[in-house]
Order: C-alpha cells, then sequence, then structure tokens
C-alpha cells in the first residue's frame, strides 16, 4: 500500500515538470528568430517545427522562406530587425 501512495505522489510532479519543459520550449521558439544567410531575411519557424527540427549544438536546420536556402542556423535572439519586422 505504500508504494500505491508513492506513485500517485509522483503523478503531478511529473505533470509539473512536463509542462515546465514544454513552456520553456514554446517560450525559446517564440522569442527567436533566424537570419538567412543567402538573402538576410529574418524569419521565424513554427513551435512544432522549431521543437522537432534537427538540431546540434544551439544550431537548427531551417530553411528560409523567402529565397528556399536550407542550413544549420543559430536562433537569434529578439524581434527581428531595426523594423521590428520578422
Amino acid at each position: 500500500m505504500g508504494r500505491e501512495r508513492y506513485k500517485v505522489k509522483q503523478l503531478p510532479i511529473a505533470l509539473i515538470i512536463i509542462v515546465a519543459v514544454l513552456a520553456f520550449i514554446a517560450a525559446r521558439a517564440l522569442l527567436t528568430h533566424f537570419v538567412c544567410p543567402s538573402c538576410g531575411s529574418n524569419f521565424r519557424v513554427g513551435v512544432l517545427k522549431y521543437t522537432f527540427s534537427a538540431h546540434v549544438l544551439n544550431k537548427r536546420l531551417v530553411k528560409c522562406p523567402n529565397c528556399g536556402h536550407a542550413e544549420m542556423l543559430s536562433p537569434v535572439w529578439g524581434k527581428g530587425d531595426e523594423n521590428g519586422k520578422v
């Protein structure tokens, strides 16, 4: 009986951890953008694409929606260029 109560107490903690990780990923995806080295445009990717794209050492494989150039790029924190465009 002691083990059953222990498992029940672990469930809310695991749920809180999962929600916190998902919130961190979503916030990071929404607060970063990428700069295309080919055409120089600033662009964002969606949360799911950001989460599940191939990534290595803070670089993600993304494709520029403007010119179609695909490369491993580092995300840039901020809202975009000086005009606020992303």
